[in-house]
Formats: structure tokens, sequence, C-alpha cells
């Protein structure tokens, strides 16, 4: 069931819905647990203002948000180092969209 329509605005320190009721800020820090459902749709659950929610944000830019969120808060999360959070043919699509070098959608965090 929607429960609101507005603005996604994504920054390396979290996301913002720009909506008829205002502007939410979402922080990494407040998101508890995410996962990639479907092409884009990542449902997560964080710390609200009025306690705890458990949404799915149905956005084109909703792979990015995971990602953001996953890099710095949950490096290991499955679906992160497996690529699974990518929908089927998406890499095969950007390719021809974009110049990439992406071979494979998994990503691995190195450290120096």
């Amino acid at each position: 069931m929607p429960i609101e329509h507005g603005g996604l605005y994504v920054s390396a320190y979290g996301f913002y819905l720009h909506a008829a009721r205002g502007v939410f800020r979402w922080p990494w820090s407040a998101i508890t647990a995410a996962e990639m459902v479907g092409p884009a749709a990542v449902h997560f659950n964080g710390d609200g203002e009025r306690g705890p929610i458990s949404w799915i944000l149905r956005s084109d830019w909703s792979e990015l948000v995971f990602v953001l969120w996953a890099l710095p808060e949950h490096p290991r999360h499955p679906q992160l180092r497996t690529g699974a959070w990518l929908p089927p043919g998406w890499l095969s699509w950007a390719a021809t969209q974009y110049r990439t070098r992406l071979s494979t959608p998994e990503i691995h965090i190195c450290r120096e």
C-alpha cells in the first residue's frame, strides 16, 4: 500500500524523501537492515522519529540507495557480495547505455 510519493535525494551519508508532508531524512546509521526485493525496490527497516519502521522504497534509484547504505553499514551483506542486488540482465543493459568496465555485479571490498 503506497503511503507517500515525492522526490528522492541520495548522498554519501543517507537519503532524503521530499513529500507532501515534508522532508524526511534517513542517514545510513538509522537503517538497521535492507535488501533488494525486486527491480527498483529496496525493503528497509529503520529507526524513525516515531519508532521502528519497515518500508519498501520503490524508485529507479533503489539499487543506489542499497549499495550506498551497504558499503559503510553492512559491507558483508550477502546480496552485495554475490551481486544479487542487481535485477537480472541489468549488467548487460548498463553496458549498452554507458561505457563501463563492469564484468560482474559482485562488489569486492578491499582494505588498503
